[in-house]
């Protein structure tokens, strides 16, 4: 072979490693939105809405494992008002959601690929309304329609090892998994997504989007050091644009919020 194709070639090789180079970083040097959404554009091709409750089984199966769901009447009656709230509003969602409390002192909630939503009774416990757990809920419910658990997983531990979960399941990769939801780090685009899409949820089933502002509120009156029982402030990061939002969202000039008949004194006590 002569020197001037031997050149010719490596040329061509060196443009193939530079181009693949470009690409697989490209997403860092681009603005947040616009990485965010080359990604969710992608992993919306390549996971369907069925093959994400695979995966949100097998995680759940190994978290609850880890906690112990709480179960009594007056709790379970509370939150089953809330849901009813949501539930024709979310009924053509394609997701079939789960809604459960674990006992743990952690204020916090964790959001389960497929529509599966661990509340914590800390959190419960924390909350001065059940209008208050009605917008923590709303706010996760909007991470599941934005497709935001999945597409953090496929980020961050690849889709072959998603789908190794979905074809059968590795306990190591599922316990991977799992301890990367509970993270549950999400960007700033993200969270506001969550907050807008969980305000709208909430005017459309007639609880203030107030309710939302005035949780971060409560959080905000705490130490703000870290504390490991906060752990829904730690993982959400709190600023007043927030709290400004959800007292300035738009809502109908004819609604009329209608509150919540849970008795709240009570149901803090049974937790």
């Amino acid at each position: 072979m002569s020197k001037r194709v031997w050149f010719d070639f490596l040329k061509l090789a060196v443009g193939f490693v530079l181009i693949w180079v470009l690409f697989s970083n490209l997403p860092d040097y681009l603005p947040e939105s616009w990485a965010e959404r080359i990604a969710i554009e992608t992993n919306d091709l390549t996971l369907s809405v069925q093959d994400e409750e695979k995966l949100g089984e097998y995680i759940m199966e190994n978290l609850l494992d880890e906690f112990q769901l709480l179960e009594n009447p007056t709790t379970d009656s509370a939150i089953q008002e809330i849901v009813n709230r949501f539930e024709p509003i979310i009924s053509n969602s394609p997701y079939e959601y789960n809604i459960m409390v674990v006992k743990h002192d952690q204020i916090n909630a964790i959001t389960l690929p497929g529509g599966n939503i661990i509340l914590f009774s800390g959190l419960i416990e924390f909350a001065e309304s059940p209008e208050e757990v009605a917008a923590v809920l709303a706010h996760e419910i909007g991470h599941v329609e934005e497709r935001h658990i999945v597409n953090k997983l496929l980020a961050e531990i690849g889709l072959t090892l998603v789908m190794t979960i979905v074809t059968g399941g590795d306990a190591t990769i599922i316990h991977t998994a799992a301890s990367t939801l509970l993270s549950n780090v999400f960007s700033r685009s993200q969270e506001a997504e969550a907050d807008q899409t969980g305000m709208k949820l909430l005017v459309q089933a007639q609880i203030h989007p107030k309710a939302l502002g005035s949780f971060f509120n409560h959080l905000n009156e705490q130490d703000l050091d870290y504390n490991e029982n906060l752990e829904w402030m730690m993982t959400h990061p709190h600023n007043s644009n927030r709290v400004e939002e959800s007292e300035s969202f738009p809502i109908p000039s004819d609604f009329k919020p209608i509150p919540l008949e849970a008795n709240w004194t009570r149901v803090r006590q049974a937790i």
